[in-house]
């Protein structure tokens, strides 16, 4: 059974059959990751998962029997929970406010992704994670008068892959938001030049359309929170065409290195020098694409071959990530869950470009505590103007020139660094800025900050011309 969480405390239960919600009973919250719901007067407990994103059902104290249920949120909307403690470190030199329009509550649609934080794809789930920060941050208003910035909670990845769910498609649910907004007086007051959307998912084509649609016009003068910016040099950067302007948010890192404390990541017997995953090859941009042959390509091929060139070094070669599983969420789930466990016993992991420069790697690497070794000139980092995380923090930077002139030399002389240590404890920053997963997680705040400080203040577009739009 799926649950969904309503405000205000109503418990609702999700027909497969009808595609629909049904009211069912009701909840509160007892904590930020302990929860009372009542099932047709029946009284259940659920507790957040240590792994993961959803509840599940545990013994209480009136003796009711555990049950299979899952709750979808990952945690209970704002409604019930107490907003933080303000402080410098959570909170913002402006307020913002969540668009209320029902058209763009797009929550219920989790129930038609049940897999949506197992798969490859969870690393650019960024905008469910952030949706729920924003909902309890102590900078939120209930007003739009009131707001120096309204942030659209359109959760655009989950509706394109949701498709047909709850009675409605994505390009219907996209529709109907976009006249909401439009109509409202926020929208009006500047023609959206305050407004935000937060979302770091790839295939900005899909999910919004291409340039010259109604979305695209809609949006144009819009910031938009990204897996990259515009300054990517190459790669799939078919988000380039779309927005003003827009900011670099990091991926989400996997729940097996995010449930692990500091101490016990620090502690780990770390046997294998150096670490890389991945597909030498076959790519989603044209097999004569330049960049992506000169950046990804030979770098990841000069990786495999150090094989048997670098000591303890663990170098998997496997078909990429988008076609090694057919689609499968348990199969991709396992492989995140294998590549994490290799990270968390590796000292250094290889950090190479894919079919963009920014890879997910770089935030799973950090977030086991493994240092990177980044060799992909063109990487962007979060959040570089206001720099809330000095560059150390992020490992080691290895330019791809001095690597494919001698690669073995070149590696083998980062693996014998003797400041190790050092470079693990400046890690530690960089994992508690960045964790989406973590209690008190400021990945949010740090999104806003870097917004109000780049994209909000400008009044011009950043897009480019559609000849510049290209995935090469």
């Amino acid at each position: 059974m799926v649950f969904e969480l309503r405000r205000p405390g109503t418990l609702a239960q999700f027909s497969p059959s009808h595609g629909l919600f049904t009211p069912v009973g009701t909840w509160h919250a007892l904590g930020a990751a302990l929860l009372l719901a009542r099932n047709q007067d029946k009284p259940q407990l659920f507790c957040r998962d240590a792994v993961g994103s959803g509840y599940t059902a545990v013994a209480n104290a009136t003796g009711v029997r555990p049950s299979p249920s899952r709750l979808v949120p990952l945690v209970p909307p704002s409604a019930g929970l107490q907003k933080p403690p303000a402080d410098s470190s959570s909170t913002l030199g402006f307020k913002f406010w969540l668009h209320d329009h029902p058209a763009m509550d797009w929550l219920g649609l989790l129930p038609c992704l049940p897999d949506w934080d197992h798969g490859m794809d969870s690393q650019n789930s960024a905008e469910i994670w952030l949706l729920r920060q924003l909902q309890a941050h102590p900078n939120r208003t209930d007003r739009w008068q009131d707001a120096n910035v309204v942030v659209l909670p359109l959760l655009l990845k989950t509706s394109l892959q949701a498709a047909s769910c709850l009675n409605s498609t994505h390009q219907s649910r996209l529709r109907t938001s976009i006249a909401s907004m439009r109509a409202h007086p926020a929208y009006r007051r500047s023609h959206g030049q305050d407004h935000l959307v937060l979302f770091n998912y790839w295939d900005a084509w899909s999910a919004i359309g291409p340039r010259g649609s109604d979305a695209y016009h809609a949006f144009e003068n819009i910031s938009f929170g990204w897996h990259e910016t515009y300054d990517a040099a190459w790669g799939m950067a078919n988000h380039r065409y779309v927005g003003k302007c827009q900011v670099s948010l990091p991926y989400v890192e996997p729940p097996q290195c995010a449930a692990l404390s500091e101490e016990a990541l620090l502690r780990s017997n770390r046997t294998t020098s150096l670490f890389f995953a991945g597909a030498s090859g076959d790519f989603d941009t044209d097999a004569g694409c330049p960049n992506v042959f000169n950046h990804s390509i030979r770098v990841r091929q000069a990786l495999f071959g150090l094989k048997g060139a670098v000591t303890g070094a663990l170098l998997r070669q496997t078909q990429h990530n988008m076609r090694y599983c057919n689609t499968s969420s348990a199969c991709e789930a396992n492989f995140k869950r294998r590549a994490a466990d290799d990270m968390m016993h590796s000292r250094y992991c290889a950090v190479a470009a894919g079919d963009t420069p920014t890879t997910g790697r770089l935030f799973d690497a950090i977030a086991c505590l493994c240092v990177p070794v980044i060799v992909a000139d063109d990487v962007q980092l979060p959040f570089p103007v206001t720099s809330p995380i000095p560059a150390a923090a992020f490992g080691v930077r290895l330019p791809e020139a001095t690597f494919l002139r001698a690669p073995s030399a070149a590696m083998s002389d980062v693996l014998a660094r003797r400041d190790y240590a050092a470079l693990q404890q400046r890690l530690l920053r960089a994992r508690r800025a960045l964790a989406y997963r973590a209690a008190g997680s400021r990945v949010a705040t740090l999104a806003l900050r870097e917004a109000w400080a780049t994209c909000l203040s400008q009044t011009h577009s950043r897009a480019r011309s559609p000849s510049e739009v290209a995935k090469c």
